[in-house]
């Protein structure tokens, strides 16, 4: 028999099996290998610190003062050919100084006054990122180390470069320098990010955050496709192109004394929330989405904000203070403003234009001059802490009837905001009201003004002004402040249920020829300090009408009036009353 001899050979599946065995293999080895390189970066990293701290030490024991770099800077410099000559006493104690392994990239920063140091670095493997976080430093993002207190911050400015890129890239979008090209690592916290005339175009891609931002000369765009988060200062100008699309800035300041300058750009969302911030709005501030006041305070300056977000209602966290002052807050879009418990909204002769304003809880609320609170919708004020100052609350609007309930007093309150306004208002009263100086229903032609009273009590200190619609129910008026003349300027000719006042030396004028009619009319003055009737002109006279019933008065002047109506008009003079002159209708 005869054999003949086959050499084995690889099929093409097995070839093609054993290929990517082999190339997988391949990938983990490369991976292992990379990640040791990355983890023993980490630990050169973490010696060069050591190192040089125990430098910074030694040159401290002989000069009583650490090496003062006068800010943030790569200690890399020293080992120029030209160093600054505050590295001498550092280079006494080493002559070498080491720098990051990945030097084009990162740096050690150092920051010292001469009297504290801080040194760090960046750690590069994730399984390191607790060494950063529990080094008992004050930044999570770096390895630090530091004399004792600390006090030195690492704040550094980082460039937009001429290329521009994403805000988190490492590879060229920032660089050490304007104009420059050694490349350093995106802003974080502790960081100013630089956009000016040497950058280009910059996209927040990822969420990021930076303490300051100053865009001074940048005419490029910054674009948000992620939220950004600014610890610090912000300042944009004109000439550069902002794109929020619908993300959300955030201003997290810890601190007082920060700045916001926009430059005329609109945000989307804003969120204000730093527990002790406070910013300073440096020029008018737009927005167009949500808004969020968490905690700080936020500074008008003067300034207007202005929300174009429709629908979206707004509550201060507790402890945020909105100082408006002199300036504008005009969310005429937003469905409410509360004030809750722990919140505080200041404003002297600036504006607040919203839908509903609510000051609830123990929320304060304090007008300390002028100002002027324009309401589209609703106004509930239950907070003790409400101080209406010297303000004007104005409801101007309503497709549907509005509501008034204030268990404080306002100063003056007008239904409208004067002629040109040409919109239907309707306001029903839904508590005892306190009116400090004036109450007014102001008048449009073809239009619905209107206020009714229910069977509350209105006290008012100034004067009435009814030019539309006032709906007595079975409501009480009273004027109470004798240190105001109370005018009731009626060219509607207003109906009042119970009119009324109790209130030593008070005057009261009515509008001359206007015919006022009432279901009871009550006035008590006290002996030698009576209550004074007559027209706002001190001339011709003023009508009053009840269908029924007597009406008395004690201690009352009476002058230029005319009483009709069928009720009998008490005035006697035995009841401590007065008759000034050219009455009718009356019993004296």
């Amino acid at each position: 028999m005869i054999f003949k001899n086959k050499k084995a050979s690889f099929t093409l599946v097995e070839l093609i099996v054993v290929v990517a065995i082999i190339g997988l293999l391949a990938g983990i080895a490369v991976a292992a290998f990379n990640n040791a390189r990355v983890k023993a970066r980490d630990v050169r990293r973490i010696a060069d610190i050591s190192q040089i701290t125990k430098a910074l030490e030694l040159s401290f024991s002989f000069n009583d003062s650490y090496p003062n770099s006068l800010g943030t800077v790569c200690l890399s410099v020293c080992m120029d050919v030209s160093p600054p000559s505050w590295c001498s006493t550092l280079l006494t104690q080493m002559s070498n100084i080491p720098n990051d392994p990945l030097p084009t990239q990162q740096c050690y920063l150092y920051n010292s006054d001469g009297t504290n140091f801080r040194i760090a670095t960046t750690l590069e493997s994730s399984s390191n990122q607790a060494l950063a976080q529990n080094d008992g430093g004050n930044y999570a993002q770096y390895f630090e180390s530091s004399s004792s207190p600390g006090l030195i911050s690492l704040s550094r400015n980082k460039y937009a470069s001429a290329v521009g890129g994403n805000w988190s890239s490492d590879d060229g979008a920032w660089v050490t320098e304007s104009g420059g090209s050694t490349i350093t690592t995106h802003p974080v916290q502790g960081d100013t990010a630089i956009l000016d005339v040497n950058s280009g175009n910059i996209t927040v891609d990822t969420a990021s955050v930076t303490t300051d931002i100053d865009a001074t000369g940048y005419t490029h765009t910054l674009a948000l496709d992620a939220g950004l988060t600014v610890y610090g200062n912000l300042k944009f100008v004109a000439g550069m192109t902002f794109t929020p699309n619908t993300q959300t800035v955030t201003f997290a300041a810890t601190t007082t004394g920060k700045t916001i300058t926009t430059g005329g750009k609109t945000f989307s969302s804003v969120t204000w929330n730093g527990n002790g911030g406070e910013w300073t709005l440096q020029d008018h501030f737009l927005q167009n989405r949500v808004i969020a006041f968490t905690s700080g305070t936020l500074i008008f300056n003067g300034k207007s904000y202005i929300n174009g977000s429709y629908g979206n209602p707004i509550t201060l966290g507790s402890g945020f203070t909105l100082n408006v002052g002199a300036g504008r807050f005009i969310c005429a879009n937003a469905a409410s403003l509360t004030v809750p418990t722990g919140a505080t909204i200041t404003i002297s002769t600036g504006m607040i234009d919203i839908i509903n304003l609510t000051v609830s809880g123990t929320g304060t609320f304090t007008a300390t001059n002028t100002a002027n609170i324009i309401l589209w919708g609703n106004l509930d004020i239950t907070s003790s802490n409400f101080d209406a100052g010297l303000s004007t609350i104005y409801q101007k609007y309503s497709t549907t009837t509005r509501s008034l309930s204030s268990t404080q007093s306002l100063y003056n309150y007008t239904v409208g905001t004067g002629s040109g306004s040409d919109y239907n208002i309707s306001i029903v009263l839904q508590s005892n009201l306190t009116i400090l100086n004036d109450f007014a229903i102001q008048y449009v032609a073809g239009k619905i003004r209107s206020f009714d009273a229910g069977s509350y009590t209105i006290n008012i200190g100034g004067n009435f002004t009814n030019d539309d619609t006032f709906t007595a129910g079975t409501s009480t008026v009273n004027f109470n402040d004798a240190t105001k003349i109370s005018t009731i300027g009626d060219t509607s000719n207003t109906t009042f249920n119970n009119l009324t006042s109790t209130t030593p030396d008070k005057t009261i004028k009515f509008k001359a020829e206007s015919t006022t009619t009432v279901t009871s009319l009550s006035l008590t003055g006290s002996s030698g300090h009576l209550i004074t009737m007559d027209t706002d002109t001190g001339a011709s006279t003023f009508n009053l009408s009840d269908s029924a019933g007597t009406n008395t008065l004690y201690y009352t002047s009476i002058t230029r009036s005319a009483a009709a109506g069928g009720a009998t008009w008490n005035a006697l003079i035995s009841d401590g009353n007065a008759n000034g002159g050219s009455n009718s209708g009356w019993n004296f």
